[in-house]
């Protein structure tokens, strides 16, 4: 995998691309879960400038387009 620079990736990225990224938990070496998805909305919001809340409504809903036949 090649490596990149998380900041000017998501500093390139429009709302309605973004994801929260749960593959990449905090600690590299751990097997990621879903409580550390927390962690990544509040750390996309502080690298966008955005509210977590407004990273966390822009992730779900690009969540609901990539998977259509799940029930919310």
């Amino acid at each position: 995998m090649d490596v990149i620079d998380v900041h000017a990736y998501l500093h390139a990225k429009f709302e309605d691309d973004l994801s929260d990224a749960p593959v990449l938990g905090p600690d590299p070496t751990v097997r990621n879960e879903p409580q550390n998805i927390r962690l990544a909305c509040e750390r996309i919001a502080q690298i966008k400038g955005l509210s977590a809340d407004i990273v966390a409504h822009a992730t779900t809903e690009n969540a609901r387009r990539l998977f259509p036949r799940v029930v919310w």
